[in-house]
Order: C-alpha cells, then sequence, then structure tokens
C-alpha cells in the first residue's frame, strides 16, 4: 500500500469517526433507543423466574439502567430485592461508530465498504448482546438467580468490566478485519 493512500484512510477513518462520536449528537441518542428498544425486546418477559425492566426514563444518554429481579422473591406487592445493572452503551455506541468509520474509510469500491459496514455491524452488536447477557448472568447472583462461588466472582466481575469497557474497542476492528478478509484473498 502507498503512504498517501494509508494517510488518506487514517483521516477519513478519524473523521467520520469524530462526526459520530463528537460532532454529531443524535448518533449517540439514536444508538442508545435502538439499543434499549432491543433490550425491550429481548429481555422483557412476563413468565420466568427472572425479571428484567428497561425503565423509559433514564438518567443519562450514556448509560442504560436495567433493574433484575427474582420473581420468587418478590412479594405480591411487587416489592423484594432488586438489582441494578448499568451497561455503558456509550461505549457499545463508540465502538459502532469506530466500526462504520473503519469500513467507510476503507479503500474499496462503495458497495464492497457498505457490505463490510453492515456485516461488521452485526458482529459487533452480537458482540453487545453476549456481553449484556454475561452480565445479566454474573449480576443475576445478588438476587438468587445464578449462583457462582465465591472464589470466581472478582474473575467473574472483572470479565464483565472488560467485556463491557475494554474489548470493545478491539471488536470492532477484528469485526472490519473479518468483513474485508474475503477480499484480501483475492489480491
Amino acid at each position: 500500500m502507498q503512504r498517501k493512500t494509508v494517510v488518506r484512510f487514517v483521516l477519513i477513518a478519524l473523521s467520520i469517526h469524530a462526526v459520530l462520536t463528537l460532532g454529531w449528537a443524535g448518533f449517540g441518542k439514536l444508538y442508545a433507543s435502538g439499543f434499549r428498544a432491543a433490550l425491550r425486546g429481548t429481555l422483557v418477559r412476563e413468565m420466568g423466574v427472572r425479571e428484567v425492566d428497561v425503565p423509559d426514563e433514564q438518567s443519562s444518554s450514556t448509560v442504560t439502567r436495567i433493574i433484575i429481579a427474582n420473581r420468587t422473591l418478590l412479594a405480591a406487592d411487587g416489592t423484594g430485592p432488586i438489582r441494578n445493572l448499568d451497561l455503558p452503551n456509550a461505549t457499545f455506541c463508540q465502538a459502532t461508530a469506530l466500526l462504520i468509520a473503519l469500513s467507510l474509510a476503507t479503500p474499496r469500491r462503495w458497495l464492497t465498504r457498505l457490505l463490510a459496514a453492515v456485516m461488521g455491524f452485526l458482529v459487533v452488536q452480537a458482540f453487545v448482546a453476549a456481553t449484556v447477557s454475561f452480565a445479566l448472568w454474573n449480576e443475576g447472583r445478588f438476587v438468587s438467580l445464578s449462583a457462582i462461588s465465591p472464589a470466581w466472582e472478582t474473575t467473574t466481575d472483572r470479565l464483565e468490566s472488560i467485556l463491557a469497557e475494554q474489548v470493545t474497542l478491539f471488536v470492532p476492528v477484528l469485526a472490519w478485519l473479518a468483513g474485508l478478509w474475503p477480499l484480501f484473498k483475492r489480491r
């Protein structure tokens, strides 16, 4: 690759990422509302032992609060132990923005870029879903929904933190590379 192509790629990727994360406040709000709607659609159920609620009113657009309860421990009036799980949807949003920026800045045809962006988006959102599932399982121990050995609690808490806050910047790069892998094989 030529130096000029690499510099152009980096500048375009940084510009797109900056516009999505800093310049356009609507992207974060749009992602947060879509994230919360997806959580409501997939997690909120009227049956089962686990009760999950994603309140309409959230304290911030950067964090999504999920309320977890064990239905068997709730009293008839709905009182009982609950666990609040705060997920950094701003981090998930930034991971999505990074993937979009990398995909659209790639020096390929537009159709290829768009396909890589869509496929990578699906991979990143699958990772986000897995992270949310792990966090619900891990935090469920506080309301007797899961049993984790005290010896493993620190490890699972640390893994939850790593998945939710640190790996989200690595996964978009992997998803972007995975989306472009067939292109590298052709060359």
